[in-house]
C-alpha cells in the first residue's frame, strides 16, 4: 500500500482515506468525523456557491453523475414547467440516459419529443 502525507492529498482524497464518513442529512451527527464530513460538505457548497455567483449555497445540488443531474432535471424543472404545447427538442447524438427522462417527462406532460436525427 502506497503511504502519503495527507498535505500531499488532495482534499477530496483525503475526505475519502482519512474521514470516511457518511454526511448527516436531517439528523444529529452522532460521532465527530461524521460532523467533520458535514460541516466540509456544507463549506464546500458555499464555496462553489461564491465561484458560480449562486445567490445562495442553497441553490448548489451535488449530484454522483449526468445520468443523476439530467434525472433530477427532468423530473423538477420539467414537471414544474412543461406544458401540452412545448417541444423537447433532442438530437440523435445524445446517451440513452439523456433520452429517457425526457420521453418520460412529455408524455406525463402531453409535452411533444422531438428527436433530431
Amino acid at each position: 500500500m502506497l503511504r502519503r502525507h495527507k498535505s500531499r492529498l488532495p482534499s477530496s482524497k483525503r475526505f475519502g482515506i482519512i474521514i470516511q464518513q457518511n454526511i448527516r442529512m436531517c439528523t444529529a451527527a452522532f460521532h465527530y468525523l461524521s460532523e467533520l464530513a458535514t460541516q466540509k460538505y456544507e463549506a464546500s457548497r458555499v464555496k462553489v456557491q461564491k465561484y458560480l455567483n449562486a445567490g445562495s449555497e442553497r441553490e448548489i445540488i451535488f449530484v454522483r453523475g449526468a445520468t443523476e443531474a439530467i434525472n433530477l432535471v427532468a423530473a423538477t424543472y420539467g414537471k414544474m414547467k412543461l406544458k401540452p404545447s412545448d417541444e423537447v427538442l433532442i438530437t440523435g447524438l445524445e446517451h440513452h440516459s439523456n433520452i429517457v427522462p425526457w420521453q418520460m417527462i412529455c408524455e406525463e406532460k402531453g409535452a411533444i419529443f422531438v428527436l433530431c436525427r
